[in-house]
Parts: C-alpha cells; sequence; structure tokens
C-alpha cells in the first residue's frame, strides 16, 4: 500500500471548512430573506386592510398589497433556489466527511507503518548485539528480550490504537527440559504490574498453549464471547480471578523460524474488547484498522532468529565447557 501523503488530508480538512463555512453564510442569508418575506407579508395585509371606497386609499392599498404580494412570490423563489442549494452542499459535506474519515484512517496506518519500520530497524540492531556476543549470560539475555518487548510497548497506540487500556506483551520460549512455555520478558501497563512471577503454560493451554501448539496466529476481539470463552480457558492451576478482567482481547503468534518446530510465542493483550481485530473484517471501522498482526508476525520471525542465535550460543559455551 502507498500511504496517503498528510498534503490530502490538510486539503480535506480545508474543504470541509470551506464548505462548513459557506452553508453558515446560506443559513444566514435565508434567515434575512425569510424576514423580508413576512415584511411582504404584513404589506399586503395592510394593503388589504386599508382598501376603502375613495380613490386615494385604493391606490395606496393596491399599491401596498401587490407590492407585499411581489415580494412575497420573490423571496420565495429565492428560497427553494437557496434550499436546493443547501441541500447539494449538504450532500458535498456528507461526502467529504466520508472521505476525510477515510484519509484519517490511512493517516494513522501511515503512522503505523512507520512504527512498525523503525521496530524492525531496532530488531535487527539487536540481532546485530546477538550475532557479536552470542554466548552472552542470562542476564545479558533477558535484558534484550525485555528490550525487544519495551519498543513494542512503546509504539503501543501507533500499531495497536492502545492509549491508557490495561495492556500486557508478554514473550514466551519453550524448554526441552520441561516442555513448558516460559515468560521471559513482560510489559504491562501500569509499570508496576509487570513484575512477576509469571505463569507457565503447556502446550495445548490457554490461548499462549493452544497458539503454539496449533502453530499459527489467533487474533479475538472479545474473550468472553460464548463461543470461544472455554478455548482460552486455562488449567485450575493457572487461573487467576483477573484473568476475565484483563484480558479480554488478544493477539497470539507463535515464534519460529521454521514453521512446524515453534520456539515460542507472543502475546498482546487489552482489557477492552474488540481492541485487536481482523483487518480484512468489513464490518470495522477504517480508523481501527491497525496492522497488529502483520507487524507482530514480523516481530516474532526476527525474536525467533533472535532465539535461535542465543541458543547456538549457549550450545557452543556448554560444548566448550564440556571439552574443558
Amino acid at each position: 500500500m502507498n500511504p496517503l501523503s498528510y498534503c490530502e488530508i490538510i486539503i480535506s480538512m480545508k474543504a470541509l471548512q470551506h464548505l462548513s463555512n459557506y452553508i453558515d453564510q446560506v443559513g444566514l442569508s435565508a434567515k434575512s430573506i425569510r424576514f423580508i418575506a413576512l415584511g411582504g407579508g404584513v404589506l399586503t395585509a395592510v394593503g388589504h386592510y386599508l382598501h376603502g371606497p375613495s380613490v386615494e386609499w385604493q391606490i395606496i392599498s393596491g399599491t401596498l398589497f401587490w407590492f407585499g404580494l411581489f415580494v412575497m412570490l420573490a423571496t420565495n423563489l429565492l428560497l427553494v433556489f437557496i434550499d436546493r442549494q443547501s441541500v447539494e452542499i449538504l450532500k458535498s459535506l456528507y461526502d467529504e466527511e466520508k472521505k476525510s474519515d477515510g484519509l484519517e484512517g490511512l493517516a494513522n496506518e501511515n503512522k503505523a507503518l512507520i512504527s512498525w519500520n523503525t521496530l524492525m530497524k531496532i530488531n535487527f540492531e539487536l540481532l546485530d548485539r546477538a550475532l557479536l556476543n552470542p554466548t552472552m549470560d542470562e542476564d545479558s539475555r533477558s535484558r534484550i528480550f525485555s528490550a525487544a518487548v519495551k519498543c513494542v510497548a512503546g509504539r503501543k497506540y501507533q500499531l495497536f490504537g492502545i492509549e491508557d487500556d490495561y495492556l500486557n506483551i508478554s514473550l514466551y520460549e519453550y524448554s526441552d527440559t520441561d516442555k513448558k512455555l516460559h515468560c521471559i520478558a513482560c510489559y504491562r501497563s501500569p509499570p508496576f504490574d509487570s513484575g512477576g512471577p509469571y505463569r507457565s503454560w503447556n502446550s495445548g493451554e490457554g490461548h499462549v498453549g493452544r497458539t503454539f501448539e496449533l502453530k499459527r496466529e489467533w487474533v479475538c476481539p472479545d474473550t468472553r464471547d460464548p463461543n470461544v470463552a472455554n478455548w482460552f480457558e486455562p488449567s485450575l492451576k493457572n487461573k487467576k480471578d483477573t484473568d476475565k478482567e484483563r484480558y479480554i482481547s488478544l493477539i497470539a503468534v507463535p515464534i519460529a523460524v521454521d514453521v512446524d518446530r515453534p520456539l515460542g510465542v507472543i502475546i498482546v493483550t487489552s482489557d477492552q474488547p474488540q481492541r485487536f481485530v481482523n483487518r480484512s473484517d468489513v464490518n470495522i471501522d477504517s480508523k481501527a484498522r491497525h496492522p497488529a498482526v502483520e507487524a507482530l508476525q514480523d516481530i516474532a520471525s526476527q525474536l525467533a532468529q533472535l532465539m535461535c542465535i542465543l541458543k547456538m550460543g549457549e550450545l557452543d559455551s556448554k560444548e566448550e565447557e564440556g571439552n574443558g
């Protein structure tokens, strides 16, 4: 998609302003004309009232009557023209508003694409850092994944349209040791809620485990929907009382270099329904169309490369220790 320039949006907004000002002017003119028409009616009534037997009064009353009648006819014809013009202007205004809404949606998407591109560049920097030091210690490894998650969180509005929601962005990595998905980086707003301990998930359990098991991304506008609620239900051990209040809409994307062998899952959740929707849905407002899934797919791909580099570095380090 070629994003529209902001110049087009400014031009459209100016057109709306000009149309609105013109309608205001027409409204004032119409009021003045109706007032004149009322005066014509008064003259007609006065002319009829003053009609008398004398020739002089007949001339005066006749002049007032016919002049008033002429004013009434002329002003009403003028009002018909103005009313017709007003309808056309209102239709143009409506069309411009629809166009403006579309442009606003495209402007939001343009901002999202810029943020998406920025994130990709930042993740490339993280990949370069990992390549330079693939055998980094656990603390450095944690910091690099936390940095990746915080970079996504810093662009939450541009990518997801999120402002004051309870936002959760979590990164899970699958462990071959205990066969569970463990949280290795997490961002929540408010930030004081970001600390652990975090839950671990079995493959096929909850939205994290199911995404990993089925090897595909999931978008859910409302997890309270009875048709899908059971799909997101965690085990009794992992269930929390706040789950149904905090995790209402979500996106979950598997992290994988090889699609058939995912390494983990990245999730983004909100406490607001309809925050995440499929962009192909024709029923959603154009302003709500954020490229969240596509952006997360690219981010997940880069995170998969990062995990692979660090895993290989970890294996090399263990091999060197064994040889030593």
